[in-house]
């Protein structure tokens, strides 16, 4: 099939779905960055961007933006566009200058607010490079980036507002813009108060379906699929924040499918429903149980540009490790294994599990990827932060003085306008995680970019988490995480984040939490520009009027791990990569 049929094909599946990925991997570049025509200008007035900005407004007949990939593998992959549109527009995208193509780009949420996305499934792209590029039709745009997504999974997406609602208790809504879509329908405070949603385009098979709401406490309502069995739901709630609740596989039928949610006796919000296809069963790597109090750092990547995977036990407390037999126990059991494969563009795998008793201290450990010179980790001799570096042919490095991981473009100047750096990954839940706990970024920065041994304040200036997935309601906006941490709530990236702070954290640092509004899927696909929360600490003060970061700092390393404090968990991140264009 040639790039037009490819396209014709891909065109009947775009408004309305976003994308999801297990084992993909991840071809990025922002529009700003792009080829583009003349006219069109680097824009910054729509929140949520990413990079440095976006580019339109696709005014000119004449308006293109053109994005090469080279070193592109093999195979099957979505063409991701991330946009902003006050309303419909319609503009033309072609692929390796094939014939170009009328795309309807759906309006996004908000007006001058949030960012969706226009997805393209089912390209065949051979090795090599590649062209996409974005042509004025009728439509006014603001392209963000452009993204090929190799493999995963489709999701398809019905907004709550463009449903049929009935009765009297129940209504769309266009107050909150962190609704997906620009709207909600709530509140279902009346017996018989009906939404129903359509989902047209479902090829038969298995899905999950996500609901996405909110509500204040507990709530319990009814969900029927397609005419069937009436199903009575408990929909948690945690204070008016939106969550997904998850039935998992459901059966669907070809065509469009009906969803109806009707009031039991809980009032809430509904946002969209989501149907997301069974992804490619992802293969468990093997783990190799740490054999000392002191286990190696598995190196993973490319021998000039790596990455090392810790264990990370650090505070056990007065837990030993050895056999765990519960949460009253008095031992605890880590394990962690890595991938031998590395993607095209240098992305890894990695799996962790863990047991851990309740014991004495909150966080036991972060077991987690690290990118850069790890504060504390200097070394004189080939044992940065005291480990033994395993290589991918099980041989121990040699390299010395040791800290700084392989081919590291860090420290950087944090100096409030970093460049992109940017950061993607996926995540699996092999088990169901129980307790409590989260995966996390941990960003830090440095009064200066010396790397020393110790781990003190100073040179520790910085620590900034990203939370992505957490369980136990662990870290959680209201409820999850000290109130008296919390400063304001800022959209970045096209996700809300609710922002605590604390200066003199811990060692003595800076403490910087951007908690998300709700904790992200697994088995998607996401890419974050880090520079985007490292920067936005420039732009803050707190009560003393100083600034949260003066921008005299150093970024030091970047890692992706998980924080357990009690419980089993069992996950496995793929896609991982840290980089910058």
């Amino acid at each position: 099939m040639g790039v037009q049929g490819m396209l014709r094909a891909a065109l009947a599946a775009v408004a309305g779905l976003t994308m999801a990925a297990a084992h993909a991997a991840t071809y990025h570049i922002e529009a700003e960055n792009a080829t583009r025509t003349s006219d069109l200008v680097v824009a910054t007035d729509v929140p949520g961007y990413s990079g440095t900005g976006f580019v339109n407004p696709f005014g000119a007949a004449t308006s293109k933006v053109t994005a090469t990939f080279t070193n592109v593998a093999a195979g099957t992959y979505q063409v991701r566009f991330h946009y902003h549109a006050y309303g419909a527009q319609q503009n033309f995208v072609s692929i390796d200058g094939g014939a170009a193509q009328d795309v309807p780009w759906p309006k996004t949420q908000g007006i001058g607010t949030g960012w969706s996305d226009v997805v393209l499934s089912g390209v065949q792209l051979g090795a090599g490079t590649h062209t996409v590029a974005v042509s004025k039709g009728w439509g006014y745009i603001d392209l963000d980036y452009i993204e090929l997504v190799s493999g995963g999974t489709t999701t398809l997406t019905g907004e709550a507002e463009t449903g049929t609602v009935s009765g009297t208790g129940i209504s769309a809504k266009y107050d909150d813009p962190n609704a997906g879509g620009g709207g909600y329908v709530g509140n279902f405070t009346a017996n018989g108060d009906t939404l129903t949603v359509r989902i047209p385009g479902v090829s038969a098979g298995s899905f999950d379906v996500a609901i996405r709401y909110r509500a204040w406490g507990t709530q319990q309502n009814n969900v029927q699929i397609n005419g069937g069995t009436i199903q009575n739901k408990v929909f948690p709630g945690q204070n008016n924040a939106w969550m997904d609740l998850v039935l998992p596989g459901v059966a669907l039928v070809n065509g469009t499918n009906t969803f109806v949610i009707s009031k039991d006796w809980g009032y809430m919000d509904v946002d969209s429903i989501k149907v997301t296809t069974a992804g490619a069963a992802v293969t468990p790597i093997t783990l190799r149980a740490p054999n000392d109090p002191n286990p190696d750092l598995l190196q993973v990547g490319n021998a000039n540009y790596a990455y090392w995977i810790e264990d990370g036990v650090w505070g056990p407390g007065q837990l030993t490790r050895g056999t765990y037999t519960g949460l009253t126990g008095s031992q605890y059991e880590t394990s962690y294994g890595r991938s031998q494969t590395v993607g095209p563009n240098g992305e890894v795998a990695w799996r962790s599990a863990w047991k851990w008793p309740t014991g004495t201290t909150e966080v036991k450990a972060y077991p987690s990827a690290v990118f850069g010179a790890k504060p504390g980790w200097y070394n004189t001799w080939r044992t940065p932060g005291g480990h033994e570096i395993r290589l991918l042919d099980e041989t121990y490095s040699q390299i010395y003085p040791s800290g700084p991981t392989p081919g590291t473009f860090l420290p950087m100047t944090a100096n409030g306008a970093l460049p992109p750096i940017y950061s993607s990954s996926t995540f699996t839940h092999l088990t169901p995680p129980t307790g409590r706990g989260h995966l996390s970024y941990d960003i830090w920065l440095q009064s200066s970019p010396q790397q020393v041994n110790g781990f003190t304040a100073p040179p520790i200036s910085h620590e900034i988490m990203i939370p992505l997935n957490y369980w136990g309601n662990y870290g959680a906006h209201n409820g999850g995480r000290n109130p008296g941490w919390y400063s304001h709530d800022v959209t970045l990236e096209g996700l809300l984040w609710h922002v605590y702070f604390v200066r003199n954290f811990a060692g003595g640092w800076t403490f910087v939490v951007f908690e998300p509004d709700a904790s992200l899927s697994e088995n998607t696909a996401r890419t974050l520009n880090l520079s985007t929360f490292i920067n936005y600490l420039k732009t803050r003060t707190d009560s003393n009027g100083q600034l949260w970061a003066n921008g005299t700092e150093s970024l030091v390393s970047v890692e992706l791990g998980v924080e357990p404090v009690e419980g089993v968990g069992d996950m496995q991140i793929s896609n991982f990569r840290v980089w910058k264009p």
